[in-house]
């Protein structure tokens, strides 16, 4: 766990109901919760300069930001499934 800007950033892998885990980053603000929050799932890494500076904005800003890599990418483990990304979308309205 590192601090950047007076916010938290912790690696963490998360499990998911099949017990694979997503590899991933959660930033968090300084104080107690609960803060709204922004997630986003991704291919390419999530350790680039950008990705970490604008997460870490986010969360001086008082929001949770939780990056995580899709099934398979990176060190998350599983296997990536991309017709299983496309079905999502497909049960959203509008």
């Amino acid at each position: 766990m590192t601090s950047i800007w007076y916010v938290t950033e912790t690696r963490v892998m998360v499990p998911m109901r099949d017990g694979k885990r997503l590899s991933g980053y959660l930033y968090l603000p300084k104080g107690k919760g609960p803060w709204p929050g922004v997630f986003e799932q991704r291919y390419a890494s999530l350790k680039g300069k950008g990705t970490r500076l604008l997460a870490a904005k986010l969360a001086s800003e008082g929001y949770g930001v939780l990056h995580v890599n899709f099934r398979g990418a990176q060190e998350s483990e599983g296997t990536w499934v991309g017709y299983r990304a496309l079905a999502w979308g497909e049960l959203q309205e509008g």
